[in-house]
């Protein structure tokens, strides 16, 4: 199995993985998975949810395949965001503590067309969910979708072969956008701050600590 993709997420003790086209959300101490979810809007549960029918099997068909995954920052709540292959984002939230016990995860509880320009062979390859809106990149270009009235917010365009890198920075409430060897700062409501950085190459990944 390929991991496409690992969250940490320690305040809810929790690592969320996404891999074979679905996400594990996996108990960070014991690595017990507390549930799978796919894109049909339904989850499998761990063994020791007894609440829960533990025998269900989730069948990945192609359409409900996921494709990306993001944690909404910043955490108060255990929300995931899911791109599926049928071209819809999906939101979970998940219901637990922040010691070592059991996460239960919720019914699929909203659910979004992606945009026309990110559909089909052009979906995010980049995703963060800042507050209220999802920054989304792919080959051609950035912008910032508001979850809550599905409005479109372009940001940046990219020439169609660059792979889409941003950042998130918590304490400056902001995102760091590269295109191609240029890095802009954009806030969480998606405005363009301070000046922009330049590196001689495009970078590959990414990261940020603090302080």
């Amino acid at each position: 199995s390929e991991i496409k993709k690992i969250i940490a997420v320690p305040l809810f003790a929790s690592l969320v993985v996404l891999t074979d086209g679905f996400v594990h959300v996996l108990n960070v101490f014991t690595l017990e998975k507390n549930c799978i979810i796919n894109g049909s809007g339904m989850q499998q549960f761990g063994k020791i949810n007894r609440t829960y029918n533990t025998n269900m099997v989730l069948i990945n068909t192609l359409e409900n395949i996921v494709t990306n995954m993001c944690i909404q920052q910043p955490i108060e709540s255990f929300r995931i965001c899911i791109v599926v292959n049928k071209n819809v984002l999906q939101f979970y939230e998940i219901l637990g503590t922040t010691n070592n016990r059991n996460n239960n995860a919720t019914a699929c509880y909203s659910q979004l067309l992606l945009p026309i320009n990110f559909q089909q062979e052009k979906k995010p390859t980049a995703l963060i969910w800042a507050e209220k809106k999802l920054f989304m990149g792919n080959n051609f270009e950035y912008i910032a979708l508001e979850i809550k009235n599905n409005l479109v917010q372009s940001l940046f365009a990219l020439d169609g072969f660059t792979r889409p890198t941003f950042l998130m920075l918590p304490q400056e409430r902001e995102i760091l956008l590269v295109s191609g060897i240029v890095g802009i700062f954009v806030t969480y409501a998606g405005i363009t701050t301070r000046g922009s950085l330049s590196w001689t190459n495009s970078p590959v990944e990414l990261s940020y600590t603090f302080p």
